[in-house]
């Protein structure tokens, strides 16, 4: 017969092991973002951040204008200028998903002065198939109106980067913001 173990001695195996599944956790979670960073190898089945050249595929003034047609809005009567910044990109035999972290803006000016209207700071996946010898962009989904959303259109490595610590999302929303900026006042003729 087995001899019982002191209550302090379970204790401490159950915090051993404990600290053991944390650790494994841990390891497996940055196993599976090696896809994110800039230079790491590209994984045919993975979104990656290598962008597969996403400036020779589809122009950044034609993704503007899709965001800004697709997802913007208007409720002033402003005109709306978009932002974006690519979170990854897959691409399969047919197709090509391009995820990215959109800010579509709406300005007005108002007594002369540049003031913001209505604007959405979301995740966005284009979907790009070449046809007629270009690639054109013929589809997008976004979060949608709650997690499950999230969870059907964007992978856990680009979730990763979706759900990032408020300083890192605001830097990013900073980042876009100016971007809008600067093209709405060079659009108004503004310094």
């Amino acid at each position: 017969m087995g001899q019982l173990q002191p209550a302090r001695s379970r204790m401490a195996n159950k915090g051993k092991l404990l600290l053991l599944i944390s650790a494994a956790i841990l390891l497996i979670a940055l196993c599976s973002c090696s896809g994110l960073y800039p230079g790491s190898p590209e994984l045919p089945s993975e979104p990656t951040q290598t962008y597969l050249a996403v400036d020779q595929i589809i122009p950044s003034e034609v993704i503007k204008a899709f965001l800004t047609h697709k997802v913007g809005a208007s409720a002033y009567g402003g005109t709306v200028f978009s932002a974006y910044q690519i979170m990854g990109t897959h691409k399969d035999i047919q197709s090509i998903k391009l995820y990215l972290w959109a800010l579509v803006q709406e300005y007005y000016l108002n007594n002369a002065a540049l003031t913001e209207g209505t604007a959405t700071s979301e995740p966005v996946v284009l979907f790009i198939k070449m046809q007629a010898g270009s690639y054109q962009i013929f589809d997008f989904k976004d979060a949608g109106e709650g997690y499950q959303y999230l969870t059907v259109n964007f992978p856990p490595n680009i979730q990763a980067l979706i759900n990032l610590p408020a300083n890192a999302y605001n830097q990013r929303v900073t980042q876009l913001s100016n971007e809008n900026s600067s093209a709405t006042k060079a659009y108004f003729g503004l310094k």
